[in-house]
């Protein structure tokens, strides 16, 4: 499942826009025609030189909007431009008018994100994956796991999957201080006798890299006939070395060892 680019907008002097960073903290305006709703709602559609009429009404109708509900607003490009955009525009929109087209410099921006269901769903299915080529008491293909391949194809609320789920596993330092020569991205499966199944992801562990951690709702399974007779668990550590090998490799995957914390209540994967 690919995820398409983030789209970054920047509120500029002359409202919100799509910028790319060409620079630390520095953006530029793409080329776009900014439209504007009946409603007063603004939007940004990105245009590129081998656009055509109706590569326009596709754009629009990706993004849900009827071209009789907007009114072109402004063409942000360079001048030697604007006659190709302006042509594509009339096709839509006969009645449009020409206007001098915004430049696109360097605009300041203070940097937001906003993560999409997108990036959930590919979370959840890089846990579910792992899972299922794991245990032998599932297919996927379960009535129990309905509603995490829905969410996988088709997006939707991310909450059932991701909102108060139990801390089962959590990666510890053998030494007490994170490595330096290289990182790790850990994922892990409790697989309960019945009840719910916990998947866990643990991005870039190491240095320099912030952690990024999910536990996760896989689904709930009843009880059937299993041996052994106690609840599963899987894990593996995928680790990418900033020094080739001796075979010029940077990276390995091993099974870690896993502790559990009678304390805490969770299973410890130890990175050493």
């Amino acid at each position: 499942m690919g995820s398409p680019p983030p789209t970054v907008i920047a509120q500029t002097s002359d409202g919100p826009e799509q910028v790319r960073q060409v620079g630390p903290e520095t953006y530029e305006r793409v080329e776009q025609l900014v439209i504007t709703t009946r409603s007063g709602q603004t939007h940004s559609l990105r245009l590129h030189i081998g656009m055509s009429g109706d590569s326009l009404r596709k754009l629009l109708k990706r993004q849900g909007i009827e071209e009789q509900e907007v009114r072109p607003d402004r063409l942000v490009c360079s001048p030697d431009k604007a006659p190709h955009y302006e042509c594509i525009v009339r096709e839509v929109w006969p009645q449009a008018e020409s206007n001098n087209p915004t430049l696109n410099p360097i605009v300041p921006v203070q940097e937001q994100m906003e993560v999409k269901d997108h990036y959930f769903r590919a979370i959840l299915k890089s846990v579910f994956h792992y899972y299922l080529t794991q245990s032998r008491r599932v297919t996927g293909h379960e009535v129990e796991f309905d509603a995490v391949r829905s969410f996988i194809r088709h997006g939707g609320e991310m909450g059932p999957f991701f909102r108060d789920v139990p801390r089962v596993f959590e990666v510890s330092y053998l030494t007490g201080s994170r490595p330096v020569a290289c990182y790790s991205h850990f994922v892990a499966v409790l697989e309960p006798l019945a009840g719910e199944v916990i998947g866990f992801i643990h991005y870039f562990a190491g240095e320099e890299h912030p952690d990024t951690v999910h536990h996760v709702r896989l689904g709930k399974i009843s009880t059937r006939l299993v041996l052994p007779n106690k609840p599963r668990r899987w894990a593996h550590e995928y680790r990418f070395s900033k020094v080739p090998g001796d075979r010029g490799h940077r990276g390995q995957v091993r099974e870690p060892p896993i502790f559990f914390d009678a304390n805490k209540g969770i299973r410890i994967i130890r990175f050493a």
